[in-house]
């Protein structure tokens, strides 16, 4: 039988930080919140939400170029004052 997973990733730059696992939709999108929440506390961070079509590339292909999600880039706090960024996607899959 077949179960349908959710799964948080959150990323900072390139490197996956988390990976949250769950089986009721309604707890991944109130992980995505918290999350985004988080972030609002950064100084200088400015959070977006994913449009449904994005021209920026995705960390996980194509396929997820509709998804629910947010990234944020801070350009003040990066290495060397370069852009710092990150994201959280929720992407569904099932497990068969």
């Amino acid at each position: 039988m077949a179960q349908t997973i959710f799964s948080v990733v959150v990323s900072h730059e390139a490197e996956v930080q988390n990976n949250y696992l769950f089986t009721d939709k309604e707890k991944a999108l109130a992980k995505v919140e918290e999350i985004k929440s988080s972030w609002e506390k950064i100084e200088n961070v400015e959070i977006h939400k994913y449009k449904e079509v994005e021209d920026r590339p995705t960390c996980f292909g194509t396929q997820y170029k509709t998804k629910i999600g947010y990234w944020y880039e801070n350009e003040s706090m990066g290495y060397n004052n370069l852009e710092e960024y990150g994201s959280v996607d929720l992407i569904e899959c099932v497990l068969e």
